[in-house]
C-alpha cells in the first residue's frame, strides 16, 4: 500500500534526481534502553480467545460452535416457504449434504435430514455476509459467528433459533478493535447483526483490551460515549465478558463525528484516548523535521498505535491545486487521499490524530493501514513494523506520489521540442534521454 506522498513535479527537459532531505541519526535513534522492551505486554486469555474464534471461523471445523442447550421437547425449526434446494439432497429423509434457498435469496448449507438442517452448517446472506453455527432439528445452537463481507466478525450465543442473552461480540479483521455489549433478555433482538449493539452501555473497546469508549450507540455506531477502563470478568457460555468502569463522569463525550472532502473535526484538540496512552508529540531527533511523534510505552511489533484521520481528497484534484500540501496520504478508497487542512496542521490546532506528523525515515518503524474508528470512520491507523520502546521516534518511509498524466503530456512536448533547444536531432534526443523515460515509466506504473 502506498502512504503519505511528497508530490514532485517535473520539467520537460529536467532529468530526474532523487534527494533525501531526512538523515536519520540511527545512532541517536538506537539509544533508548533495550532492556524496556522486556515490558512488552502479554497475550491476555481474550486475545487468545479473539484469535480462536476468527480462525474457527475461517478453517469451517466447527471445534467452537458448542450445540449447547437443546430443549427436552425436542422443537423443529421448520424453514419457511417458498425454499427451494438449490444443490445436493435436502429434501430426502436419509441424510444429505446440499443449500436450500430462501424467498429472501439467503442460502442455508449442510447436512440436511428430513428438510431440517443438522449438525454444523451455515446461512450467506444476501449482503454476503456468512453464518456458520451449529444446527439441530433446524434450529441454531450454542456460538455463532457472522463474518460480514469485510471480514469483520459478529460472535453471539443461539438458543432454539434465537440469538440468545449474554456477551455479544464485533471483531474488526485489521485488529483496530473490538465492540462489545451485553444483550438483555427481550430486546427485540433475534438475529446476530449489528443491531445488536444498540443500547446505553455498549463498548468500543481498543487493541489494548483495556481502553475504551462506553456509552449510546446504535446500530454500532456511537452517538455519545466516554473514555472508560475495559477488564475482563470471566466469561458466559465461553464467550468473554467483560467489565466497564467510566474514568470520570465529567470526561467529554466522544460522538460518531467523520471527516468529508470540505470537514475534518468538530473537536479538533479532543484527543483519542488510546493513542493519548501510546504516544505524545515533540521537537523530533531529525535536524530540522520540527516535531515528531514519539512512543510512550513498549509496543509490539504489528500493534496498532495511533491515526491519521485527514479530509477526504480526489487524487485527480491534488495536481491542479497551486498550493501543494506535505501532509498527503493514499486512503482507503480508490483515487482517495486524506490530507490536513492548512488550519490543522499545527498540533496546537489539531490533537484529534497525530498520524501526520510522523517524519520520515528510510528504515521507517511504523506504516500506515487501513482501519475503522468509532470517532472519525474509515482512516489509516499507525501500525508498528518491529517492538519499539518507550520514547522511541516514529518514522515511515514516504513514497511518491505523480500526476501520470501531466507527466505524460511534459514528455511528449520534451520530445518534440527537445531536439531544437538542445541543437540534436530527434532521433539523437530520443537515444539521450531515453534512460530517463524507462525510470519516469515505472514511476507512473507504480
Amino acid at each position: 500500500m502506498k502512504i503519505r506522498i511528497a508530490t514532485l513535479f517535473y520539467c520537460a527537459s529536467l532529468i530526474l534526481a532523487a534527494t533525501d532531505n531526512c538523515n536519520l541519526d540511527s545512532e541517536e535513534q538506537g539509544k533508548e534502553s533495550s532492556n524496556c522492551l522486556q515490558d512488552l505486554p502479554t497475550v491476555s486469555s481474550l486475545e487468545s480467545w479473539i484469535d480462536q474464534v476468527q480462525t474457527e471461523h475461517i478453517t469451517q471445523d466447527g471445534k467452537l460452535a458448542n450445540p449447547g442447550h437443546t430443549s427436552d421437547k425436542n422443537v423443529k425449526c421448520r424453514l419457511p416457504s417458498p425454499r427451494t434446494c438449490s444443490w445436493g439432497d435436502c429434501n430426502t429423509v436419509s441424510p444429505g449434504v446440499g443449500n436450500v434457498t430462501l424467498a429472501d435469496l439467503s442460502v442455508m448449507g449442510g447436512l440436511w435430514q428430513d428438510g431440517l438442517l443438522e449438525g454444523y452448517g451455515n446461512v450467506t446472506y444476501q449482503d454476503k455476509s456468512v453464518l456458520k453455527g451449529n444446527f439441530h432439528l433446524g434450529c441454531l445452537n450454542g456460538l455463532v459467528t457472522l463474518q460480514e463481507e469485510d471480514g469483520t466478525l459478529l460472535v453471539g450465543w443461539y438458543h432454539l433459533g434465537e440469538l440468545s442473552s449474554g456477551p455479544v461480540w464485533l471483531l474488526y479483521p485489521s485488529r483496530e478493535g473490538a465492540m462489545y455489549t451485553y444483550l438483555e433478555e427481550r430486546l427485540g433482538v433475534n438475529r446476530l447483526s449489528r443491531a445488536a449493539f444498540t443500547g446505553d452501555t455498549v463498548a468500543w473497546i481498543y487493541p489494548d483490551f483495556k481502553t475504551g469508549i462506553v456509552g449510546q450507540f446504535v446500530a454500532g455506531t456511537m452517538l455519545s460515549a466516554r473514555e472508560a477502563e475495559i477488564m475482563e470478568n470471566g466469561e458466559e457460555n465461553g464467550i468473554p465478558k467483560m467489565k466497564m468502569s467510566l474514568i470520570d463522569a465529567n470526561t467529554k463525550i466522544y460522538a460518531f463525528d467523520p471527516s468529508t472532502d470540505m470537514h475534518l473535526s468538530s473537536s479538533p484538540l479532543q484527543r483519542d484516548p488510546y493513542e493519548r496512552k501510546l504516544l505524545h508529540v515533540q521537537t523530533s531527533r531529525i535536524p530540522g523535521a520540527g516535531v515528531g511523534v514519539f512512543t510512550n510505552l513498549p509496543v509490539k511489533r504489528n500493534t496498532i498505535i495511533g491515526y491519521f484521520n485527514g479530509i477526504h481528497r480526489h487524487r485527480g484534484g491534488i495536481f491542479k491545486d497551486e498550493d501543494k500540501s506535505a501532509y498527503l496520504v493514499e486512503g482507503t478508497h480508490r483515487n482517495e487521499m486524506l490530507d490536513i487542512p492548512e488550519e490543522y496542521q499545527s498540533w496546537q490546532m489539531y490533537q484529534g490524530s497525530a498520524g501526520h506528523l510522523i517524519n520520515h525515515g528510510q528504515e521507517g518503524n511504523v506504516d500506515y493501514t487501513e482501519c475503522w474508528h468509532p470517532r472519525f470512520g474509515r482512516i489509516l491507523c499507525i501500525q508498528t513494523l518491529t517492538d519499539l520502546a518507550p520514547q522511541t521516534e516514529l518514522l515511515v518511509k514516504y513514497d511518491v506520489a505523480v500526476d501520470g498524466d501531466g507527466l505524460k503530456m511534459a514528455l511528449k512536448t520534451a520530445l518534440h521540442l527537445g531536439h531544437a533547444v538542445s541543437g540534436k536531432s530527434k532521433d539523437q534526443f530520443a537515444k539521450d534521454v531515453r534512460p530517463y523515460l524507462k525510470l519516469v515509466s515505472d514511476i507512473v506504473k507504480t
